[in-house]
Formats: C-alpha cells, structure tokens, sequence
C-alpha cells in the first residue's frame, strides 16, 4: 500500500504478513490503536498520526512477532499509555521519526531486542520521554528529548527500569536531554538488578544533559562512559578533604581560595572542567591527582583545569593560564 489516509474513525491498521509496505499513513481524531506491525521485514516509510485516543493503551504498536521492521513516524497530541511501543526484535525506527504531545502516558516504551533510533525527538510527554523495560536497542543515536514529566509524578526523560536485564553493549550517542530543572524527577535514570548495573558496557559519550538531575546506581561507576556536558553551578574548594562534585554536568565553577589535592572518584571515563575564581593550589601527587605539575591559580584570571577519571584518580587533559 503506497498511501492511506483516514480522518475521524475508530480504525486499526495492521501490517500482518512478512515484507509488507505502507509507503504513507495519515491519521487524524481517531479512537484506538492506529498502527499495529505484526509481520516481519515489514516497512512503514511515513506514518503520521494525530488527535489520537487510545487511553488504555498505545497509539503505534510494533509487536513481539515483528522482527527486523522499519519505521518512520510522527505521532503528536494523542492520548494514551504509550504514543509508540516496540516489542518486536531489531527494530529501527527511521531519521526524522518524533514523537510530541503524549497526555497521560509515556512517549517511547521499548521492550524489542536489538534494533534503535537513529535521529529521534521526543518532546512534550506528561509520563517518561524513553522508557526502556527491556530488550535493549542496540543504536540509540542522534535524538533529542525535552519537556518530559508534565505530570509532576516521578517520571523524567530517559528511563532504564530494573526489569531490562540484557541492557549490555548498547550504543548511546549525540543526544541531547534538556529539561527545565524543576519539572522532573530526573533527566536520566538506570535501574540496578540486585548489586549489577543493568547497563554494563555502554558508550555514552558526547552529550548533553542539561538540567539534571541523573540518577545511577554507584553499581555502575565504572560500567559506561557518560560525558554530560550541562553546567553544573558553583562548588566552594574544600576547607579539608576531596572537592566533591555533584553527578550533574562537566563544568563547575569552583569558588573560595582553600587548597585541595583529591577530588571525589567517579565512573571511569568522566571529563569534567573546573573554572577557578579565587587564588588557590591545586596539587599533584599529594591525593589522587595525577596533574603536570601543581596548579596556582589567579583569581583575577578565571583559569581551567580539565581532568578525566579512571575510577579512582583523575588525569589532567589539559589547563588553560588566561
């Protein structure tokens, strides 16, 4: 089928046998389960959907008996548990795909082995934006969420539960998590299964995660690589002790004129920058910085210090003497 378009009814397309096409689906003000793939090799180039209800359930449904499909949608203003849900293995859905305005529900829910997103939006969800209960996809790469949670509940943008227990090796690149600070519960957020990480192995390198917070299990420090790059605010240097940096971002703004020599570990391949504002020494070797050479900075100068971390000590990548 090269193109449909269906207004104002209580419909459902179904995509059953093996190598099916739909070439262009629209939809508008229907009730119900619009778009269910079932068969296998099945392709659905532009499926765009909206003024949707289906409240008890998912407005696109890609099936556990679907395997290898793929999907291009726009799914916006519907009302159900789920604007899209993939059950079915190695699923793909296609650059340009989004989904915006989900009342009541989540945007993503993904359960499908293998399979991902390469380029994806997923805005305005009252519930999570990309919530991940198993499978996982294997490429999640090129998206952006924002403005999730618009409930209050405890919900945010991305959301590994617990119950995802084969979350191993996944590629988690150049995206963007943007959220307003205040209207989230959090902006990223892995599930544990017992003491191990659900997520060993990952690369998530590259991004942005502005607003935080992040939620991950201390399990899993030294699981993925995660480089946010949000500004994480001022931090006072320590009058004894390590300087201790929130799980939020990369860059802070380090205050006072207290010496340190340690900084508090944290997951091996994390970057961080620190701005300096007052006139301080940081110190090589004393702690666990492994530095070229002691810093003393000048208060009037805003000076950097960029540090990467194996787990335990943080390396020097690079400074800057303004």
């Amino acid at each position: 089928m090269r193109s449909s378009r269906i207004d104002s009814a209580r419909f459902l397309v179904r995509v059953e046998g093996d190598h099916g096409r739909l070439g262009h689906l629209y939809s508008e003000s229907s009730w119900g389960e619009v778009l269910t793939v079932t068969g296998s090799d099945c392709v659905v180039r532009d499926a765009v959907i909206r003024d949707a209800r289906n409240p008890q359930g998912v407005i696109v449904d890609i099936t556990g008996t679907a395997e290898r499909c793929r999907l291009g949608v726009r799914v916006s203003s519907v009302q159900a548990d789920a604007g899209v849900r993939v059950a079915g293995e190695e699923t793909l859905l296609l650059p340009g795909s989004r989904i915006q305005d989900v009342r009541s529900g989540t945007g993503l829910a993904w359960s499908g082995e293998g399979g991902g997103w390469d380029g994806l939006e997923v805005l305005e969800i009252d519930r999570d934006g990309i919530l991940i209960e198993g499978g996982p996809p294997r490429r999640m790469t090129r998206f952006a969420i924002s403005r999730c949670n618009r409930v209050n509940g405890n919900y945010g943008a991305f959301h590994a539960r617990s119950t995802a227990q084969d979350l191993l090796g996944a590629l988690c690149t150049d995206f963007l998590i943007r959220e307003d600070g205040t209207n989230h519960a959090y902006c990223w957020k892995m599930g544990t299964i017992g003491i191990a990480p659900c997520f060993g192995n990952w690369n998530v390198r590259g991004n942005v995660v502005d607003g935080g917070p992040l939620d991950i299990p201390p399990t899993g420090s030294n699981a993925f690589d995660l480089d946010t790059k949000g500004q994480g605010g001022s931090q006072p240097s320590p009058a004894s002790g390590p300087l201790t940096l929130p799980v939020t971002a990369s860059l802070y703004v380090v205050t006072g004129s207290n010496d340190f020599d340690s900084i508090t570990p944290s997951w091996k391949g994390r970057r961080i920058t620190l701005v300096f504002t007052g006139a301080l020494t940081v110190s090589n070797g004393a702690g666990n910085l492994v530095l070229n050479g002691d810093l003393a900075t000048d208060a009037a100068k805003k000076e950097t210090l960029t540090l990467v971390c194996d787990g335990t000590d943080w390396f020097e990548v690079g400074r800057s003497l303004n």
